[in-house]
């Protein structure tokens, strides 16, 4: 911060706080080969600097209404701004990813600390569940994973709700829940 105390443009301003984001405790440490892809994929395709800040997105909570369908994953990720960028990874059937950002670093020549923050998650999630893993690849769900959970408006309403919770920054919500909320919010980018 300058002497005066407002932010001038070579100062680095904090983050903004999210309450109710998606924690990864060790990012980028994962066993799955398609996780493992992916975490290869965004450390090619970003900077030392800026992998290291997703890094700290992705630990901090800052990765937020998340969804993985169809080889595709979006979410909003709270920067220093007052509004979440929007950021979405596609994959490719070679085990890499496009990523594209809101923010103004765009992702064009490289990928922002946004995508790389999103990545970490994403990779997360893979390790960890099949079900997403088979989202990611693009893979059709197995017959149980459809026939689990609510559905229609049961759905839509369950999701409403936990969202709430996790928008206004209320009790945190286990990772289970923040998951089943944040695969349905937004739509996969095209």
């Amino acid at each position: 911060m300058s002497p005066g105390g407002g932010w001038m443009s070579y100062d680095r301003r904090p983050r903004k706080t999210v309450e109710g984001g998606v924690k990864v405790p060790r990012p980028g440490q994962v066993t799955n080969a398609v996780a493992a892809d992916l975490v290869r994929c965004l450390l090619r395709n970003s900077s030392t600097a800026i992998a290291s800040r997703g890094r700290t997105y992705a630990r901090a909570g800052q990765v937020v209404e998340v969804r993985v369908a169809d080889g595709e994953a979006a979410a909003a990720i709270q920067g220093t701004g007052g509004e979440p960028y929007g950021v979405r990874l596609a994959a490719e059937g070679d085990g890499s990813a496009r990523a594209g950002c809101t923010c103004p670093y765009t992702c064009d020549y490289g990928w922002c600390k946004h995508a790389a923050a999103l990545a970490y998650v994403v990779a997360d999630l893979v390790d960890r569940d099949p079900a997403v893993e088979r989202a990611w690849t693009g893979e059709p769900a197995a017959p149980q994973e459809e026939a689990a959970g609510p559905t229609g408006a049961d759905a839509t309403r369950e999701v409403a709700d936990l969202l709430t919770v996790l928008r206004r920054g209320g009790p945190s919500l286990d990772g289970a829940a923040q998951w089943a909320a944040a695969f349905e919010v937004l739509p996969p980018p095209r």
